[in-house]
């Protein structure tokens, strides 16, 4: 037993070492989102909270603004580890005395790490400092916001947590969140008192809002873009019949299971939507992933080999101008699945409709027109 608790503690990584070797995959790969990247990581590598959480704060740091950092080590040389190690170091020292790229999209994204047909159109559609601050706050570290069950008194909840809690303002819709001031506690969110009980999940602010206009008390309900559950859970707290559905089976098997430790109740499709009518239809539709930025730690994403160039930014910019000049065609696409499934959702919706994107963009503002026009006439010519 003692051997095998020293060559446990030979074999360990320290923070630096598992916040390297997390970079190593994820630059590998940026398809795969960085907090999955990590889990994976960490899941492998024995190591205390403590060492969890340091490890976390230099990848995800590093990871959310490559961009940047690899401007600032455009210079570097080596295997993929050297330049991890390097990749991390710039984001401890962090230098602002550089030169920055002339051109001012491409400037924006290198400075704030957003991705560059992003910043390009946060530009056109907010000008220069609005789009700098969003750009810059989308990545940044995102909060941890719980919300707690209907049932449940939410005072109850925030004393019984022992850590430091505060509420959203009124105006954003969400009267059963609690952010944690101090971000992730240690042990995780699921050491917190009631977890186990399932008195509360973690959910952003921002999707609380959309269960909230929901409303209460329909009979039946379709959550049309179902995904994992984390809108339908609550949901399905509020009605008589939730029916969720999504083209990912998968998804809904996580749904499932979910649903089975918050106690509710769920229909799941087969990956057909029901033809019937219901009380409430939600679409939360797919989208460029614009103003989740900062949560999920990518957007859209596209296949672009890496070209021949010499220095990490060089390679970089050939891959974001690629990106830039396809996602005309990427956006007008998620249009057009927006457009049919609002289509779909208006046809099976008796009373109240529930539209949401997790976009910024204007290209994908027509699905807000549609449901506009639903709304104000209740039929539209399709």
């Amino acid at each position: 037993m003692l051997a095998f608790l020293l060559l446990s503690c030979a074999q360990a990584l320290n923070p630096a070492a598992l916040a390297r070797e997390a970079l190593v995959e994820y630059r590998a790969n940026e398809r795969i989102a960085p907090d999955k990247v990590l889990a994976k990581v960490l899941r492998t590598n024995p190591c205390t909270d403590g060492e969890r959480r340091a490890a976390a704060d230099a990848f995800l740091g590093t990871a959310a603004r490559l961009r940047r950092y690899e401007w600032l080590c455009k210079d570097v040389h080596g295997d993929a580890e050297e330049i991890a190690a390097s990749l991390l170091q710039a984001r401890d020292e962090d230098r602002t005395t550089t030169e920055w790229p002339s051109d001012p999209n491409e400037r924006l994204s290198v400075e704030s790490g957003a991705p560059l047909w992003l910043c390009a159109r946060w530009r056109r559609d907010l000008g220069d400092d609005e789009a700098r601050a969003v750009a810059f706050a989308s990545t940044s570290r995102g909060p941890v916001t719980l919300r707690v069950r209907d049932e449940v008194a939410i005072d109850a909840v925030e004393a019984s947590l022992g850590v430091r809690t505060a509420r959203p303002p009124r105006n954003i819709g969400a009267p059963r969140a609690l952010t944690l001031t101090e971000g992730r506690p240690p042990g995780g969110v699921w050491a917190l008192p009631g977890w186990e009980e399932a008195l509360f999940e973690v959910q952003d602010a921002g999707s609380q809002a959309i269960v909230e206009a929901c409303g209460d008390g329909f009979g039946t309900a379709l959550d049309m873009c179902a995904g994992n559950g984390g809108k339908s859970i609550p949901l399905a707290a509020r009605c008589r019949e939730l029916w969720c559905h999504d083209v990912d089976t998968e998804r809904l098997k996580r749904l499932r299971a979910r649903a089975r430790r918050a106690g509710v109740s769920v229909q799941c499709t087969d990956g057909t939507l029901p033809d019937a009518t219901f009380d409430l239809v939600l679409v939360d539709a797919p989208c460029s992933g614009s103003g989740v930025l900062r949560r999920l730690g990518r957007t859209m994403s596209f296949d672009v080999a890496d070209g021949d160039e010499e220095d990490l930014a060089a390679r970089r910019r050939s891959r974001d101008r690629v990106v830039h000049a396809r996602a005309d065609d990427a956006l007008a696409d998620f249009a057009r699945l927006q457009l049919s499934l609002l289509r779909n959702a208006a046809a099976r919706c008796g009373d109240r409709l529930v539209y949401a994107t997790c976009s910024t963009l204007r290209e994908e503002l027509c699905g807000n027109q549609f449901y506009g026009a639903f709304v104000l006439n209740r039929r539209v010519d399709l």
